[in-house]
């Protein structure tokens, strides 16, 4: 190494150091936001599958069962998932088509927060899944 090359070395790593920092942080957002996106995915699916299991009646005056149910689940999952507190989460159900196809369609909602947030704000994400009712009862004649 020369005498005139010294500085230079620590001005290029002064110079490249900020854009690396902030390539390097902006992947941690954005893989932070996918990580929590599926594990969002992953607990919508297990609260609507549990909620499906549960006969809704035919006029669905059942359904506010259903939804503590998959809110208990998908607060569950996440909590499993290292996400204790639950802030700003939870499921809307609605029951689509006659028996024997009734369907319960799930949307799972959450606020996630970014790993560093700089580069992105609070994210609403959400989660649907529409899973076939384990109860088919036949419609009436």
């Amino acid at each position: 190494m020369s005498r005139t090359r010294r500085g230079a070395y620590a001005i290029e790593f002064a110079l490249t150091l900020p854009i690396w920092f902030t390539v390097t942080m902006a992947i941690a957002d954005f893989s932070w936001v996918a990580y929590q996106r599926s594990i969002l995915a992953s607990a919508g699916e297990q609260a609507c599958r549990a909620a499906a299991r549960l006969d809704p009646a035919d006029d669905e005056s059942n359904l506010p069962a259903l939804d503590t149910v998959a809110d208990t689940v998908l607060a569950d999952a996440l909590s499993d998932a290292g996400d204790p507190v639950c802030a700003g989460c939870g499921v809307t159900l609605t029951i689509e088509g006659v028996p024997p196809e009734r369907r319960l369609r799930c949307v799972a909602t959450r606020t996630q927060v970014p790993f560093t947030a700089l580069f992105l704000p609070e994210i609403a994400s959400t989660s649907t899944h529409v899973v076939f009712l384990a109860w088919q009862t036949q419609a009436a004649p």
